[in-house]
């Protein structure tokens, strides 16, 4: 039998196509990538979102915690457009003055490294000496610790600070916490660990046998308090035998730890 050329084209087999389960594969692969990548997206926008805190929680009281953990001050931030609002941004690190007392505004990040710091170590005083020309010094740069820039400012404070000029005392410690709050005595040792005493807290050489003695005395410094937020944190004292006048290496300390470290040293 003799086949026409024209005829031989038409009954030549097509080249095999692509397997149905390679197609299937590839369609599912796509859509996972995507799926996954929208899911990436989606969690980095709300971790990043701003997120209004308790309304117990005011700008005022998250300045304590920036002073203890500065990294997170706007001032640092590399996007500030909608981060820490309430706060200023250009060469100052302080709340401001006209929302100093609202409500904070942060991101879910923030909040929960807030609430954690508050419940662990926010509350522990610091018992160092404040001279009154150095607390003088301080409210020139700190303006909402003024009492008229307070709005929950005790009247013996507002009296303190009125009668400043004139005051004699060695030591405003020793004044009790109903005319010296707390709150103003923290701010003003963040203000001067942050300005005046930065390079000492970060040239300290701290040893695991140095620490294990501040951790004595504030538990709640502990790494069992901290491991998940910081994996790393005081890490060399999970070693079955740590060298305990070994110095503790610098990414195993957070900011916080190195001041209250610090200050505890330095405590008259």
């Amino acid at each position: 039998m003799v086949i026409n050329p024209s005829e031989e084209k038409k009954i030549r087999p097509l080249p095999n196509p692509m397997p149905l389960w390679l197609w299937i594969l590839i369609i599912v692969g796509v859509f996972a990538f995507l799926w996954t990548g929208l899911n990436r997206i989606a969690i980095s926008i709300a971790d990043k979102r701003e997120i209004t805190f308790s309304k117990d929680i005011t700008n005022r009281d998250i300045s304590l915690f920036l002073w203890q953990n500065p990294k997170y001050m706007r001032i640092f931030a590399i996007k500030k457009s909608g981060y820490l609002p309430g706060f200023q941004s250009k060469g100052r690190v302080t709340p401001n003055l006209a929302t100093v007392d609202d409500v904070a505004k942060g991101t879910q990040e923030l909040i929960y490294l807030y609430t954690t710091w508050k419940i662990l170590i926010g509350d522990y005083q610091n018992m160092r000496k404040i001279a009154v020309s150095e607390y003088q010094e301080f409210l020139s740069y700190a303006q909402e610790w003024y009492p008229q820039n307070w709005k929950k400012a005790p009247e013996d404070y507002r009296y303190l600070i009125e009668e400043l000029d004139t005051l004699d005392i060695e030591d405003m410690q020793s004044l009790p916490l109903s005319t010296f709050p707390k709150g103003a005595r923290n701010a003003f040792f963040g203000w001067k660990n942050f300005f005046k005493e930065k390079e000492q807290i970060d040239q300290q050489i701290i040893t695991f046998s140095d620490m294990l003695n501040f951790l004595e005395k504030y538990p709640n410094y502990s790494r069992n308090h901290w491991r998940n937020i910081y994996p790393k944190y005081l890490e060399g004292f999970l070693e079955k035998s740590v060298d305990l006048q070994k110095q503790i290496p610098e990414d195993q300390m957070q900011d916080f730890l190195k001041i209250g470290f610090f200050n505890l040293e330095n405590a008259d």
